[in-house]
């Protein structure tokens, strides 16, 4: 029997699942035994070893970090990762690691770099979650967790399964700890945030560890309002446990081998399974759209499951208040099927053209792509979710609507537009926020061999300004306009039969068609906001603001609406980094002062809950009204910045909307604040090529720019993603640049040459990409 004494609130959180699991490489020990690996491969046996092969006996007693410097010096980095690899190869797991993986975890990290416990999980038939490692900044989540029940694994230090990644290396040498997050720096943020909402377990660490005390000061540091952690030792004392417990840590007397024995015993199999996910057939309504005696991949009902909402399988939605709607909650499919929106004529017109059009007998082309603009506000949401809604339920379109933490997944569209006779309609928001996921789904390469029209929404402004390569795909554009009399009149007789006339209410039925016409030139958004409540909209938006109490609600209420801007939700553990303030004490404490004014939404692919104002447009205009400083806009920028994650795509959306160099220029004109915004993003996120491409574009733009300081800016990122395209373009921008400015006429001809080449490979690589002559 185990002497072992785990505390009860742990026993419930694992039984919960509530629990990240952090091992360090005591937990591997048993398993290298098992394994025939004796003795085990410490940190002190593997410095041995590596300087035995590469450096001779004379090193066999420095420590690690000085022999793998030396080694990897004498003999490259690759040789030295490969050799740790071939040790490390052979450990395989024991049933202890196999036990292990047979409880759900919130989530699993270890400073290991052996491939133990994803053995370990492969051999266990019986384990609630499927293995998903990360051990870069390349791995991104949302593509990653796609499985039922995925189960993300940061490998912080590294993996033997990744040994040629000199931007990622195995973390060996002094000098690689002294700069131990590049190239993983996305996996602590994500251990960060997951340490902010629930408890960690450290297994197999001991005292004198510097991993576990540089992870554990850090957290300490930066979460002070953190849950409680545990710490496993196989020797501890009481003046140990004491100075644990200062740090709100519970140290317990045990080994991996005690604990997992201990939780096996106290947690009973029934409880450790996930409710089973089935993935045979999709809805029997999409189903019935299908060519008969079909069956579709578990890709593509993946992809109805996770990523799109089947419009014609939903069969009710939760009942919304009217006025919630008027007032701008629009993100939903319950206005649409209390038909609280007003008709609009360009729906009807794309019904007739597109939803009712026989495709096959006028001979149009197969695939269309059809766009929408409209100012922000003026309701292109609802019109695409009504013109989605009505294909679906009255004249039997196979429609669906990817969501906005969706994936547009070209292999199961293309699987499901070749196995349906009639068109499949798919509806995109935000278009140019999916600009490369639609370039791809209508590139060559993935064409569907079938019947398909996907509608996308766009701002007319940004449309104006997109790249060739997506509006050239356009076969169709229309303009949402402003409202005309008949929908005015429509509008108004849905404002009284739903008790949200506000203002209007005192008024005849001609007056209040007179008040809202003179509203009507503007975004329907405002002009309901401001005819029924008799005030300008920013002001009703700041007043608004100005209004949310305690102060910190209205903070988070900022800070919500600076990322939803940008139309991307932002998830609790952005939230929760800055304000320390997790899911469940933000229900407490928050979720009444910032009723009607945050939408909350549980993201099923990560598990995450995520916030949003009630409209982009509004979130837009609080941002504009409270941050009209530079100074004040700078701080609230920085501190996201520093704790958004690109490895998450609503992250990723929001920094590079921040982030963009001609957006940073409009908005912080002084060098030195965009040179700050730049180093808070590499701290957090690491070298990325965009964003070192949108530095590059700021130098371009700004006055008396550092066209040097640019064009090295350049080359690290054309060396991070050597075949963008759209780096290549700034490239060719940035010798056009350098031509203009200089005195020489043999260099100006020189440096517009060399752009001339840049654009000729563009239009090798993409015959519609715009290019400068």
């Amino acid at each position: 029997m185990s002497e072992l004494e785990l505390p009860n609130l742990l026993v419930s959180e694992v039984k919960a699942g509530n629990v990240v699991l952090v091992l360090g490489a005591g937990a591997s020990v048993p398993a290298m035994l098992a394994s025939g690996v004796n003795p085990p491969i410490t940190g002190a046996r593997l410095a041995k070893l590596i300087a035995e092969k590469f450096l001779g006996d004379k090193y066999t007693k420095f420590s690690l970090t000085q022999v793998a410097e030396l080694a990897i010096s004498e003999a490259g980095l690759f040789p030295v990762q490969d050799f740790v690899a071939s040790l490390l190869e052979p450990v395989r797991p024991t049933p202890v690691h196999t036990t292990l993986a047979s409880f759900r975890w919130k989530g699993l990290a270890t400073t290991n770099y052996d491939r133990l416990l994803e053995h370990a999980y492969a051999a266990a038939s019986a384990s609630p979650q499927s293995l998903v490692p990360f051990i870069d900044n390349t791995d991104r989540v949302e593509e990653r967790t796609r499985a039922p029940n995925s189960l993300l694994f940061l490998k912080l230090h590294g993996c033997i399964s990744r040994t040629h990644n000199t931007d990622c290396p195995l973390l060996l040498s002094t000098d690689q700890f002294l700069e131990f997050k590049r190239g993983r720096s996305r996996l602590f943020g994500i251990l960060k945030e997951w340490a902010s909402e629930c408890p960690l377990l450290f297994v197999g660490y001991g005292l004198q560890d510097s991993n576990i005390r540089l992870i554990i000061d850090e957290l300490t540091q930066e979460l002070p309002a953190r849950p409680r952690y545990y710490l496993v030792l196989p020797d501890i004392e009481d003046i140990e446990k004491r100075y644990w417990e200062n740090r709100k840590i519970t140290a317990i007397k045990g080994n991996i081998e005690s604990l997992v024995e201990q939780l096996d015993s106290s947690i009973g199999r029934t409880f450790r399974s996930l409710a089973p996910v089935h993935v045979d057939q999709p809805h029997p309504v999409v189903h019935s759209l299908l060519r008969p005696r079909v069956a579709l991949s578990t890709n593509a009902v993946l992809f109805l499951d996770r990523d799109a909402d089947c419009v014609n399988a939903i069969t009710a939605t939760e009942h919304m208040a009217p006025r919630l709607f008027y007032r701008g909650f629009s993100n939903s499919w319950s206005p649409i099927e209390q038909a609280l929106d007003v008709p609009r004529q360009l729906t009807d017109t794309l019904t007739l053209d597109y939803v009712l059009e026989d495709t096959a007998a006028q001979g149009s082309a197969s695939v269309q792509f059809v766009v929408i603009k409209a100012h922000a506000g003026a309701g292109k949401t609802v019109l695409m979710r009504r013109l989605a809604w009505n294909a679906a339920k009255e004249f039997k379109r196979l429609v669906l609507y990817i969501r906005a933490d969706g994936v547009l997944d070209t292999g199961a569209i293309a699987e499901i537009v070749e196995k349906c006779d009639s068109p499949v309609l798919i509806f995109v928001d935000q278009a140019l926020e999916r600009r490369r996921e639609l370039e791809r789904l209508f590139s060559a390469a993935n064409m569907p061999k079938g019947r398909m029209i996907v509608f996308c929404a766009v701002r007319t402004n940004e449309w104006n300004q997109a790249p060739d390569s997506l509006t050239s795909l356009a076969t169709d554009e229309f303009e949402l306009g402003y409202l005309s009399s008949k929908e005015i009149r429509g509008l108004l007789q849905l404002l009284k039969q739903h008790s949200a006339l506000g203002n209007l209410t005192a008024l005849n039925e001609e007056q209040r068609m007179e008040r809202l016409v003179e509203r009507a030139g503007r975004q329907l958004l405002v002009a309901l906001h401001e005819a029924t409540l008799g005030e300008q909209f920013e002001r009703i938006v700041r007043d608004e603001y100005y209004g949310i109490t305690p102060h910190a609600a209205q903070s988070i209420y900022l800070s919500v609406c600076l990322l939803n801007q940008f139309g991307v939700s932002v998830r609790a553990g952005v939230i929760s980094r800055l304000f320390g303030v997790p899911f469940e004490s933000f229900k407490e404490q928050f979720l009444g002062p910032l009723e009607e004014i945050i939408i909350v939404e549980h993201d099923s692919t990560t598990g995450d809950y995520r916030y949003a104002a009630r409209h982009p447009h509004i979130a837009e205009m609080v941002v504009r009204s409270v941050l009209s400083r530079h100074e004040l806009l700078f701080n609230e920028v920085v501190r996201c910045v520093r704790v958004l994650n690109p490895s998450y795509s609503s992250d990723r959306t929001a920094l590079q909307r921040l982030l963009q160099g001609r957006a940073v220029l409009d908005s912080f004109p002084d060098p030195q604040m965009a040179q700050q915004l730049y180093q808070a993003a590499e701290q957090s996120s690491g070298k990325d090529p965009f964003l070192l491409q949108q530095q590059c574009i700021y130098e371009m733009k700004r006055p008396n720019g550092d066209l040097q300081r640019a064009g090295k800016l350049l080359d690290q990122a054309m060396s991070l993603a050597k075949h963008s395209t759209t780096i290549l373009h700034t490239l060719s921008e940035l010798k056009i640049r350098q031509a203009e400015l200089s005195a020489l006429p043999l260099e100006r001809r020189k440096l517009v040459r060399e752009a001339l080449e840049i654009c000729n490979t563009l239009r090798r690589r993409e015959p519609s990409a715009y290019v400068y002559y």
